[in-house]
C-alpha cells in the first residue's frame, strides 16, 4: 500500500507541475507566480487544516510546531533533495522581493512570538494582510 501511496503521490505531483505550467501559459502568468500563489496553497492545505484543527482544541503548541516543522522542512529537506537532483539555477529576481518577503514575515512572527509570547486576532489579520500584500505586488511586479 505505501509503495501505491508513493506511486499516487509522484503522479499527482506530476499533474500538479504540468497543471501549473498550463494555467502559467493560459492567463499569461509567470510560473513563478503560479508556484508561489496556487501551488503554495494547495501544498499548505494540510499544514493550515491541522494547525486550524489543533488550535480550534487549545493545542497551539501543535500549530506552532505544524507551522515552523513545515517551514524548516521545506527549506531544508526539500530544497537538499531537489538540489541533489538536480542543481537549482535560483533567478536573481527571486532574490529581490520574494525572499526579502519571506525573511520579513519571519522576522514579524518572531518579533510577535518573543514580544507578545502570543498571537492574537490582530496578528492574524496582519500576517494574512502582509500575505494579500505579497501576492498582489507579486501579480503587478
Amino acid at each position: 500500500m505505501i509503495i501505491l501511496g508513493f506511486i499516487g503521490l509522484g503522479k499527482g505531483a506530476d499533474m500538479v507541475v504540468k497543471s501549473a505550467i498550463l494555467i502559467s501559459q493560459t492567463l499569461g502568468l509567470s510560473e513563478a507566480f503560479i508556484a508561489i500563489s496556487i501551488v503554495a496553497f494547495g501544498t499548505s492545505l494540510p499544514e493550515l487544516t491541522t494547525s486550524i484543527v489543533a488550535a480550534s482544541k487549545g493545542e497551539s503548541d501543535i500549530s506552532v510546531g505544524t507551522i515552523l516543522g513545515s517551514n524548516i522542512f521545506n527549506i531544508c529537506m526539500v530544497m537538499g533533495a531537489i538540489s541533489i537532483i538536480s542543481p537549482m539555477t535560483i533567478d536573481k529576481n527571486l532574490l529581490i522581493f520574494e525572499f526579502p518577503c519571506m525573511v520579513i514575515a519571519s522576522i514579524m512572527f518572531l518579533g510577535v512570538a518573543f514580544l507578545k509570547n502570543k498571537i492574537n486576532q490582530k496578528h492574524g489579520v496582519f500576517f494574512i494582510l502582509f500575505f494579500i500584500f505579497y501576492i498582489t505586488a507579486l501579480y503587478f511586479r
